[in-house]
């Protein structure tokens, strides 16, 4: 019989018989036994002979007429299946330290808090039989309002905000409401790859927009109308990076101007090193030209995934008209924990923790890599977040780098190539989110190790 021996008893006879058929062992009108005889010559059970007969017959491989024993449907013609091929050996990588993935460090979350805001939650068995707000859970929307409010000087309510499991998910919600209204989405600098394709993907022209913040406030833009700004303003590898609040206000200005709509994406905005993270542009307007982001993945673990949304009232509407068209995809378990967790206070107390450790990881690779490379490294400090932007000053292309560094069992992130990149740096994006602090000396070493190996190569 074919099948492992893992198998239940009566799939391992209905494959067997199956395959007789289709092989023409048992050809088409052949009779087959009674299924006590059938039982009684395989030595198993008669339920058991009944079952596989049921199945092959629901499948319209055996037919039975007037109460007769079944038989081979006639006229069957079965379709040979190439031999399937042998699945490809596969080279799993392993990596001793990942620069390129955004993890979370073991001691950056408060898992004590967040096990006890899940045993609150599963307390209401039948909260969780369900399959729960398609806009999400009110509880969390409650929640985000109020500390969007305190943190990050947002304005909405409740029903304003849209809970999804991820950022990407959520903008293609949004692209489908904005679908039938603009046509073009222009990416700042400071780009989201996945934004880019997920918009292009829906059908607008993606546009990139370089020179940094000032640029943004010329041509082509300034003589845009109907057009999608995408901003990541409060995106900080350094102090130069976060969106002067003139220009902010000028942006505003701009939607106003030419009826255009700005999507925020406030990824990294609270993990700001030092003093409050800027407000946020959605904030500083009235709340009917910009579409609010706001992903958790930097502050909670990412295998939580939860990011959410605040639309102006007239997408909103445009949303709740089309509200059947849309699954929720964020865990209802998980959104009412994030609910709990928030309004205990363990969040802020989570953002403080990391803002510490995160500042003094910083920091120590700062130091190890000036102290390892020398004059052939270039570092812009880090004012928050978990990256940590270097320019390596080599003529060896950012590829050689990177293979280089995962021979020697370090994963780097494949960036793209920087707009007027200079001809012999090559800038990486290190990510330490979840790189022990006492793993940075070694770490450093071998990144050395590995810029020392495409030197020897050129």
């Amino acid at each position: 019989m074919t099948g492992t021996k893992e198998s239940p008893l009566y799939l391992r006879l209905y494959r067997a018989m199956r395959e007789k058929i289709e092989t023409g062992v048992w050809p088409a009108g052949m009779r087959l036994h009674s299924v006590r005889a059938q039982a009684a010559e395989l030595g198993v059970s008669k339920f058991t002979v009944e079952r596989v007969y049921s199945r092959l017959a629901s499948e319209g491989y055996i037919v039975a007429k007037n109460r007769a024993r079944f038989t081979v449907m006639p006229q069957l013609t079965i379709w040979q299946s190439p031999a399937r091929p042998q699945p490809r050996t596969k080279t799993e990588v392993t990596y001793r330290y990942d620069l390129a993935q955004s993890g979370m460090d073991r001691d950056g979350f408060l898992f004590a808090a967040w096990r006890r805001s899940l045993s609150r939650v599963f307390r209401d068995e039948k909260r969780l039989l369900c399959y729960g707000d398609i806009q999400g859970e009110r509880e969390l929307r409650e929640a985000l309002a109020q500390y969007g409010a305190q943190a990050r000087d947002t304005r909405a309510y409740a029903d304003d905000i849209i809970i999804g499991s991820n950022t990407q998910q959520l903008l293609r919600i949004l692209a489908s409401l904005l679908q039938t209204e603009y046509g073009e989405v222009l990416f700042a600098e400071t780009e989201f790859p996945l934004g880019v394709d997920t918009m292009s993907d829906a059908g607008f022209t993606v546009r990139m927009l370089y020179g940094g913040h000032a640029e943004l406030l010329q041509a082509p833009l300034q003589n845009a109308r109907k057009r999608i700004l995408y901003v990541l303003p409060s995106l900080a590898y350094r102090a130069a990076d976060v969106m002067p609040a003139q220009i902010r206000a000028e942006l505003l200005s701009w939607s106003e101007r030419t009826d255009g709509l700005i999507i925020e994406d406030d990824f990294d905005s609270e993990l700001s090193y030092y003093g409050s993270p800027v407000a946020s542009l959605q904030g500083m307007g009235d709340g009917t030209r910009v579409v609010y982001i706001g992903a958790l993945s930097k502050v909670l673990p990412p295998s939580l995934r939860l990011a959410y949304m605040i639309l102006p009232p007239d997408l909103m509407q445009r949303f709740l008209a089309r509200r059947e068209l849309y699954r929720q995809t964020a865990s209802v378990a998980e959104q009412l924990a994030l609910a709990d967790f928030i309004e205990r206070g363990h969040f802020t107390r989570q953002i403080r923790r990391l803002r510490k450790l995160y500042a003094e990881k910083g920091e120590l690779l700062t130091n190890a890599l000036q102290q390892t490379f020398g004059d052939a490294i270039r570092i812009d400090a880090p004012t928050a977040g978990i990256y940590l932007p270097v320019y390596v000053k080599t003529a060896a292309s950012r590829a050689a780098l990177v293979r280089a560094a995962a021979r020697r069992g370090l994963h780097l992130r494949r960036v793209k190539p920087q707009h007027n990149e200079p001809v012999n740096e090559r800038m990486l994006l290190l990510s330490f989110g979840e790189i022990e602090r006492d793993d940075i000396p070694e770490v450093s070493r071998i990144l050395y190790a590995a810029y020392q190996d495409t030197l020897k190569e050129a």
